[in-house]
């Protein structure tokens, strides 16, 4: 497992995102396993082979700099992931988004999720005490009333096509039962 050195992992929006409204992203690993054709990250610095390393004391960066932002009142939406899944098979053996979610419940922050795998069921005891306990920004409560979004993304419901799009994703109709079973 390639590990990598950090000093930051909470990066914070110069303005919220209006389509996800998130505030804030992190993300546990660089690089993706999942290999989408389409993903935009492929073209950028991390290439079209994208090997998926692990960030060293990731968790205790966020725990740190997730405690400021709480003492500031500064809530939002934290986008688990945005450049990466948070639910690549290495997940299954680190831990470390369930560790990041439970950094997530102990300051109270929302939380965006966008997964291809039906892993995520692992964490729902998790994301379902974020969404009762987040503090959602005043600006926002008129807008939404709970504290985790769940997401996938589909590029076809046909799997023979997926397998060549998203060779290491779950297939389409795994995860449209996943969004189904969610709701």
């Amino acid at each position: 497992m390639n590990e990598i050195v950090i000093k930051s992992i909470l990066n914070k929006h110069k303005k919220r995102d209006s389509w996800f409204l998130t505030d804030y992203s992190v993300n546990p690993y660089q690089g993706c396993a999942m290999n989408c054709l389409y993903c935009y990250i492929r073209g950028s610095k991390y290439g079209v082979k994208m090997n998926v390393s692990v960030k060293k004391e990731a968790v205790k960066i966020l725990d740190k700099q997730l405690s400021l932002r709480a003492k500031k009142q500064q809530y939002g939406f934290i986008a688990l992931a945005s450049a990466t899944d948070p639910y690549m098979p290495i997940e299954k053996e680190t831990e470390l988004t369930r560790q990041f979610l439970q950094v997530i419940l102990k300051y109270r922050f929302s939380v965006y999720v966008m997964t291809r795998s039906n892993l995520l069921f692992r964490d729902l005891d998790l994301l379902h005490e974020i969404d009762k306990q987040a503090i959602i920004p005043d600006d926002l409560k008129n807008r939404i009333n709970r504290g985790v979004i769940l997401a996938s993304s589909f590029c076809t419901l046909d799997n023979e096509i997926a397998r060549r799009f998203e060779p290491n994703a779950a297939p389409p109709m795994e995860r449209m039962e996943m969004l189904g079973k969610l709701k």
